[in-house]
Formats: structure tokens, C-alpha cells, sequence
């Protein structure tokens, strides 16, 4: 950077080449002036430094100094103002210590009790602290002892009396640093500056401590008058403070409330002050901004670490998938993921994505696959939102317990999806950005980053979109974490000995459904109709259920005995959602429980035509032809043996079919007892022809006329 050498400005070699000149055209114009061919490259050199005049310089070459080394400054000014600078003093220790141990006391006012106590704290903000000692540091190099030890330099640098060399101390103190944004803050104006400056020098760093530090006089409110405060900035309305002021000093005039002998009236600082009391704030906190608020802010939590083992807890949310993809009327985000998780070691376990948000289907799709992927064990505790969607986990009885809803800090699975989003989705370039509340700018969706891609036609389709977003689960899952192990090789490198498999039962009730209305085993089979498709079962010989590996047969032999004991009779059917190939078919009975009964599985179809005929397809209805006679063979059978009991010497001796033995006597006796009259027999006239009817006739008018 410019200094003075010699009293005179100069830069040198390295800082002429930080603005662009070149280092051969630097040698030429040196060596020429060496020379006495030119005058504008006057120099000298102290040491193995070249000090090039400044000066001496064409007037390009000082323009592109002052732009590209100076800001922007005539270099005479940048030179004084840097070379002040320099003379700043180093911190005191001793300051630094005194403000660390300073003790500021503040009285305070329980709400409650309207008891007022003295509080105190041993030290000031950390940041406040840095402050007053950077404040000092220039108050130090303003006193007249420093600019008389460095008059000389400063007479060199044109400063002509400690006023200028004040103002400019001023100045270059209120200029933003790296380390201060706004500068020291001190007062712009020469004279309350002088005065500030004096006090600093009397006595010591602790003056330059702000009077609102400890200071209790600009607070007039009494308890009584605070409640009114808390009263009126409590309302959901959330009126400001000017309008608080405004209403309470009202109130206080209204009243008559009076101090010294004057309206007790309080400004808009005092109001925002009052108010703003840590205990204070808790009250009117929850009514102003509702209880999610209040806990996010004040609501204790507990301190707990992860589980120990895998699967002591799964915790399963929902929460949108943040990526655009492309639809018929134009690109979307409308799909939803909802997600298991094990806290133990972050492994997703199981999830489900469609456009539905988080409805008790796609809770049930993702917690049978967590169980699946899990080597079907059950957690020992499940935790999750308390919304309607997740009354399936009622379910799992002992095996479940809600988070408490909406809050983030009860859930594993919070931070989870927020890796997931941060560290892994945002590359994806149809992502839509986090939290629309987020605070952070990196958080915001890039609209026309996104434009661009719908209109390059970038986009992924819908289902291209949830590939993406299972794709995105698998990578975290194998993922190696700050330990270097992946969530993967955490689960399953973990046992829990004290989880149980799940068996049959346990698949059926957590994952099957039942239908709404009991069906009838016809002839045909059993039929239930869902949403306008007729199904047809049948129960099979020999089918058993085996929820891990189930293996539907290919070819089945009808179970004859089941249909004729049980033909039209009604069942409650159970189907499994995701494979309705096979049911289970339950009887009520008197005390309102239903009782397994059989396995139906849905019934062949068979071709009409012969041309249709599959390889083994004539057997199988031959198979089918050959029940069909069995179960008529069964029911003669079973009618002979009705009819021969029937016709025993047992039962004719009773009587015969259904009258008994009197009744019949006593028909016989009247049919058999009785003489009847011979019927006569009517005869019966031959048919006359038309012919012959019409002369009939004829003669009849004749005779008449």
C-alpha cells in the first residue's frame, strides 16, 4: 500500500503489479531513469525495497493507484488516514478484565406477586464488551499526549492541529470493519465526542458503559399498571407498541394515575422495555402468538439420547416431496411422502409416496414395508404425529406412542427429513427448496432456475419423480456418517433381542382389511363386489397361508366337503389391500366375534370354447365335472339314507310320512265306511259346422217372418 519513505509517498514493485502493470514495463522505466533518459520513475531503495515515487508518476499510472490501492481516495488523504490508523493502540488487558468483572444489577417485578427483586449479572454481552474496548482504544489515540509524541508525522501528513486530527479520528472510527459493521458508534459531533472522551479519561472504561445497563429510572410502571400493559398487548389482534402506548396512556388519564404529581403517562421505549421483560414476555407470549409459539420459545424440554439397540423405536411422518415434475396441465409438486424411520441408527425403513397426504393407506403401505425390511420384527415402541391419519397404529395396541403433534424437537425423524433435504435433495434439479418459512436464502426455491427447466421440458414425470425420491432414501441409507459407518450397517449390525418376530395373526391384524357386509358361499362360490368389480372365491384343498413367502398355486382341486357343508351359508371376507388373490373367510357368531373358518382362493376361470383349451385346462374342468357329479352322488346318498329311516318298521308303526296312526284310522274308517251315488257321466253333443249353424239359423228367421 502507499507509505511515506524519506517523507516523500511512494508504493513499491509488488503493488504497482497488483494493478495490472506489467513487471517488465517497471524494470524498463527504472533502468531508464537510472540512466537519465526519463524523470517519471524517481526512486530509491532502502534495504533490498525499491520505493517508487508517487509523484513522479504519469498521471495514468496514479489513477489506476488511486482506484485499484486507495478506494477510490486522493492517495495524500488515503496515506493520512492509514497511517492514523497505525497509531491505534493496542487493547488494555487490564479494561478487559474490569468489564468482564463488572456487576450490573436490575431490578425486576414478579407478576405474580408483584414482589420487586434486585438481579444480578456478572458480566455484559460478549459483543457489547468488544465494543467499549474498540471505543477506547480510539479514545486513547485522541488524547493530546498522542498527537504531541507524533506531531511530526502528522505535520508531514498536513494535519495542522489536534481538532483535524480528532475529527479525522472520528471519522475513521465510525467507518465499518470486518469486525464492526457500523464502526465504533461514536458521536458524530466533535464536542460530545471531546466530552465523552473526557469522561473516559476520569473514569476509566467503565463510563463508556451504556446507562441503559442496570438503569431502572425510565421505568414508571408499578404492577398494578403492568398488568394493564400485558392485558393490552396480549390480544391475538397483536396490536404494535405505538398503538399500546397510545391506549394505556388513555387508561392512565382516564384514571387519574399520577407520579410526582404528574400523569403518569410512559413512552413507546418504556412500553417496548416493560414488555420485553424476560418474565413479562412469558405471560402475554402465549395469548399473543398461541401455544406452539410459546413452547417453541419457552416450553422446557428434556435433554435424551438415542436409543441403545435397533428397533427399540420407529418414528414415522409425513411431509412433502420437494420436487417439481411434469403433469398433462403443466408441473406440480402435489406428491407426498410418508416415511418409518429407526432412531437408533437413522435407517429408513419403509415409506410410501403418492398425492394423498398422509391417509391411513399410505401409513399402513409404509409401516409393511418398514416390518418386511426389518426381517418381519416388530418395534418396541412406535412414534408418531397424533392426526387421524395415524389411528392405524391403534392397531399395534402396546406397540405404539404419539410425538406430541407439530413438534419438531419430539421427533427423530425431523432431522432426519431435514438431512435427507439438505444435504442430498436440494442437487436435484427440480427441488423446490426447503421451508417456505425458512429464514435462510439458501433455504428459498430459485423461481427462475425452475422456469428454465420447465421450459427446456427438464423436468422428470410423475412417476420418474418417486423413483427419484426412493432413490434419494437409498443413498442416505448408505450414506457413512461422521463415525463412518452408514445408517444401513448401524441397523443391521445391531440386535435387540428384546423385539419379537411377528407371526401370522399378527400379519393379518395390522395389514389385512375386512369388507363391509356379509357375502354368501353360493354354488358359484363366494362374490363380493369393491368398487364395481365382482371377485369370485373358492376354497381350495390343502391351501395354507404363509404371510413371508406366500405361493398361490398355480392348478387347485376345489374343496368339495367345505361347499357342501357350508353352501348358503354368509361370511365376513378379509383381504389383504395390496393382493386380493387370496381371502379369508370369518363367521360371526352369537357373541358378536368372528371365527376363522377357511382360506378362499379366487376361483379359475375356464374356457368355453375348446379352441381356447390351455395345456391341462380339459383336465381341470373334468376335475371340476367330476365334483359337480360327486356332490350330486353325495346328496342322493344322503336322501336314500333319510328315506330308509323313514321307511323303517320303527317309524311306519308311528304312522306314515307325517299324520300319525289315529289320524289316518279315522280317514280310512270315513273313505271305506260310507256308500256313494254313482256319477252320471256327462255326454257330450258332436260339434255342428258352420255350415250347418248358418241354415239353422237361417230357418229360425224364415219361420219367424
Amino acid at each position: 500500500m502507499p507509505c511515506i519513505s524519506e517523507n516523500i509517498i511512494c508504493v513499491t514493485v509488488p503493488e504497482l503489479e497488483k494493478c495490472s502493470l506489467a513487471l517488465s514495463t517497471i524494470k524498463i522505466g527504472l533502468s531508464r531513469q537510472r540512466q537519465g533518459l526519463v524523470s517519471c520513475w524517481e526512486h530509491h531503495k532502502i534495504g533490498n525495497t525499491v520505493y517508487i515515487h508517487f509523484n513522479s508518476l504519469k498521471d495514468k499510472y496514479k489513477e489506476i493507484i488511486q482506484r485499484e490501492l486507495c478506494g477510490g481516495l486522493p492517495v495524500e488523504e488515503w496515506v493520512r488516514f492509514n497511517t492514523i490508523r497505525e497509531l491505534l493502540p493496542p487493547v488494555s488487558q487490564n479494561e478487559k478484565e474490569e468489564l468482564s468483572n463488572f456487576t450490573i444489577t436490575r431490578e425486576r417485578v414478579d407478576v405474580t406477586s408483584g414482589e420487586i427483586s434486585t438481579e444480578e449479572r456478572t458480566k455484559l454481552n460478549d459483543d457489547y464488551v468488544c465494543m467499549l474496548l474498540y471505543q477506547a482504544r480510539w479514545f486513547r489515540l485522541m488524547h493530546k499526549d498522542v498527537y504531541k509524541y507524533n506531531h511530526n508525522t502528522l505535520k508531514r501528513l498536513k494535519v495542522t492541529g489536534i481538532k483535524e486530527f480528532r475529527d479525522i479520528c472520528i471519522t475513521l472510527a465510525n467507518n465499518p470493519t470486518p469486525e464492526f459493521p457500523d464502526g465504533a458508534k461514536l458521536p458524530k459531533n466533535y464536542n460530545a465526542c471531546h466530552r465523552r472522551q473526557q469522561e473516559y479519561e476520569k473514569e476509566g472504561i467503565l463510563a463508556l458503559v451504556s446507562g441503559k445497563f442496570g438503569n431502572t429510572g425510565a421505568r414508571k410502571v408499578d404492577d398494578e399498571r403492568l398488568q394493564v400493559l400485558i392485558d393490552l398487548y396480549s390480544d391475538p389482534h397483536k396490536p404494535d407498541y405505538v398503538r399500546v402506548t397510545k391506549l394505556y396512556n388513555e387508561i392512565v388519564l382516564q384514571n387519574e394515575w399520577t407520579i410526582k404529581d404528574k400523569p403518569a403517562v410512559i413512552s413507546e421505549s418504556c412500553v417496548k422495555y416493560n414488555l420485553n421483560i424476560p418474565e413479562v414476555m412469558q405471560v402475554w407470549y402465549l395469548a399473543r402468538h398461541g401455544v406452539q409459539a410459546w413452547k417453541n420459545l419457552f416450553g422446557y424440554t428434556i435433554l435424551r439420547y438415542r436409543p441403545s439397540t435397533r428397533d427399540a423405536v420407529w418414528c414415522g411422518d409425513g411431509t412433502k416431496v420437494n420436487l417439481f415434475y411434469i403433469t398433462p396441465s403443466g408441473k406440480a409438486a402435489k406428491l407426498n411422502v410418508y416415511a418409518i424411520v429407526d432412531a437408533h441408527s437413522g435407517y429408513w425403513l419403509g415409506w410410501d409416496i403418492s398425492e394423498e397426504s398422509d391417509n391411513m393407506g399410505s401409513v399402513q403401505r409404509a409401516f409393511r414395508m418398514a416390518v418386511i425390511r426389518s426381517g418381519y420384527r416388530l418395534p418396541f415402541q412406535m412414534q408418531y404425529d397424533g392426526d387421524k391419519s395415524n389411528n392405524y397404529f391403534k392397531r399395534l395396541t402396546t406397540l405404539h406412542f404419539p410425538a406430541m403433534p407439530n413438534n419438531g424437537q419430539s421427533k427423530i425423524i425431523e432431522r432426519c427429513f431435514k438431512n435427507l433435504q439438505d444435504q442430498h435433495m436440494r442437487y436435484a434439479d427440480g427441488f423446490t427448496g426447503m421451508n417456505i418459512k425458512s429464514k435462510n436464502i439458501n433455504n428459498h426455491l430459485n423461481e427462475d432456475f425452475i422456469e428454465s427447466l420447465y421450459k427446456d421440458n427438464s423436468l422428470k414425470n410423475k412417476q420418474e419423480t418417486i423413483e427419484l425420491q426412493e432413490w434419494f432414501l437409498h443413498v442416505v441409507n448408505n450414506t457413512p456418517g461422521k463415525d463412518g459407518k452408514t445408517p444401513k450397517e448401524k441397523y443391521f449390525g445391531s440386535q435387540n433381542p428384546d423385539t419379537r418376530e411377528i407371526v401370522a395373526l399378527d400379519w393379518i391384524n395390522m395389514f389385512w382389511e375386512w369388507n363391509e357386509n356379509e357375502c354368501v358361499y353360493a354354488k358359484e362360490g363366494i362374490s363380493w363386489v369393491e368398487n364395481k368389480i365382482k371377485r369370485v372365491y373358492e376354497v381350495a384343498e390343502g391351501y395354507e397361508f404363509d404371510f413371508k413367502n406366500d405361493q398361490l398355486p398355480e392348478r387347485y382341486t376345489p374343496d368339495c366337503d367345505f361347499a357342501c357343508k357350508y353352501i348358503r351359508q354368509k361370511f365376513y371376507i378379509r383381504f389383504d389391500p395390496l393382493n386380493r388373490s387370496r381371502v379369508a373367510l370369518y363367521k360371526e357368531e352369537a357373541d358378536n366375534t368372528r371365527r376363522f373358518v377357511a382360506w378362499a382362493l379366487e376361483k379359475d376361470r375356464m374356457a368355453y370354447a375348446v379352441q381356447d383349451y390351455k395345456e391341462d385346462e380339459k383336465a381341470e374342468i373334468n376335475k371340476r365335472l367330476t365334483i359337480k357329479k360327486e356332490q350330486q352322488k353325495r346328496a342322493k346318498q344322503k336322501r336314500e339314507a333319510a328315506a330308509s329311516l323313514m321307511n323303517s318298521e320303527e317309524i311306519m308303526k308311528l304312522g306314515y310320512k307325517f299324520y300319525d296312526k289315529a289320524t289316518l284310522s279315522a280317514a280310512e274308517a270315513d273313505l271305506y265306511g260310507e256308500k256313494t251315488e254313482p256319477i252320471e257321466e256327462k255326454t257330450s253333443t258332436p260339434k255342428k259346422s258352420r255350415k250347418e249353424y248358418l241354415k239353422e239359423r237361417r230357418d229360425k228367421l224364415n219361420n219367424k217372418l
